[in-house]
């Protein structure tokens, strides 16, 4: 039967330290690359500037307030410098690059969203390196690899936006999407290159000259096809066709979003090829593709549910590090609030662990559950 091995029931071990609370710079730091990663950029400017860290002036007659206090020479002082704030705008122009992406996805405009990413960062469609890539904050420099679960390369990401433009072209009922950005100064360029008519998500008419509308159709399913045996992996090519199989015989419909093929004219098939851009930009960029807090909270999940599944039983309670707490028990959310309803959560978890060590392994980790049991 296997067990947990406690650091107290090694010989001449130290008692058990009571694990470290993140400093308020890491904490303000993790909730800055969540905002980064959803392209949140006015919440991200607003967050940044509303949690500085604020000083006061010993000096005067009176309490003064001081965002940035600064030396003898008008310079800020070392322990008075905010990098988040000084490095915020370089990395908010990437996401609002990023966010521009995205809305031209999700509103059905490819050839526009290929055309900026073309702009802005060449390596996601080709082979070439992207120049100018984002260093890591010093609060968050301790990193935790991931590998994307979608596709990176960038001839893959390439067939994947022409397949989207394929399905776009075949559309005859209009999906609009209303998005809650405003063009601002800096995207000037972007609504000159693309006037407001080409901007709208709506299809073209399907009763405007059918038989040259079909001929169109007919000449990017078979540049599809040229793409996918061009591809160098066999794996890739073989799902590829696999898929244009299916794609392409939208072909056989007038009305292909009324059909078996329906799936492919939602608005979650957007959103999958925008994640995919997206997340092909971010790995481009050396940067990782989701963000921190969403990583930690994968790990974490995957290592107790390891710990079920191999069924590790709990040690004794005496035998537990300071500050450690079992996952919350049972399906049902906390009905208390505030530190005595995590009190409370904590004690039935330990105390129910204790009653049951030697029969129930350790339970799963359940992100809805805990975040209940802390609310």
């Amino acid at each position: 039967m296997q067990h947990w091995q406690s650091a107290t029931t090694r010989k001449n071990t130290q008692e058990p330290q009571k694990p470290s609370s993140p400093r308020p710079d890491q904490l303000r730091a993790l909730v800055l690359d969540y905002l980064y990663h959803k392209s949140y950029i006015s919440t991200a400017r607003s967050f940044v500037r509303e949690s500085a860290i604020q000083h006061f002036d010993s000096d005067s007659d009176g309490d003064v307030l001081m965002c940035n206090p600064s030396d003898d020479k008008g310079s800020p002082t070392p322990e008075s410098r905010d990098v988040l704030a000084e490095t915020l705008e370089e990395r908010l122009a990437v996401a609002q690059r990023r966010r521009e992406i995205r809305t031209s996805i999700l509103s059905g405009r490819i050839d526009e969203a290929a055309s900026l990413l073309k702009e802005y960062f060449p390596a996601v469609l080709s082979d070439e390196q992207d120049v100018d890539v984002l260093s890591e904050h010093p609060a968050s420099a301790q990193k935790m690899n991931y590998i994307p679960s979608t596709a990176t390369d960038p001839a893959t990401v390439a067939l994947n936006l022409r397949i989207q433009a394929f399905i776009e072209a075949s559309r005859t009922i209009p999906l609009p999407y209303a998005s809650s950005s405003k063009p601002s100064a800096g995207n000037a360029s972007l609504h000159r290159a693309f006037p407001m008519e080409s901007r709208t998500s709506a299809p073209r008419d399907s009763k405007a000259e059918p038989g040259n509308r079909h001929l169109d159709l007919l000449h990017r399913a078979q540049g599809l096809y040229s793409e996918v045996q061009c591809l160098p992996s066999p794996s890739d090519r073989v799902a590829f066709l696999r898929e244009l199989s299916e794609v392409t015989a939208i072909l056989a419909y007038i009305e292909p979003e009324r059909s078996s093929l329906a799936p492919y004219f939602t608005f979650e098939r957007r959103e999958s090829v925008a994640d995919l851009v997206d997340a092909a930009i971010l790995y481009r960029l050396h940067q990782l593709s989701i963000s921190k807090i969403e990583l930690v909270a994968r790990n974490t999940s995957a290592i107790w549910s390891s710990l079920h599944d191999l069924d590790i039983k709990p040690p004794p309670m005496s035998k537990w590090p300071n500050g450690v707490n079992l996952p919350p028990l049972g399906d049902e959310p906390s009905t208390g609030a505030g530190k005595s309803s995590e009190r409370t959560s904590s004690t039935s978890a330990k105390g129910s662990c204790s009653e049951k060590q030697t029969n129930e392994p350790v339970p799963y980790f359940d992100l809805t559950r805990y975040l209940n049991a802390k609310a």
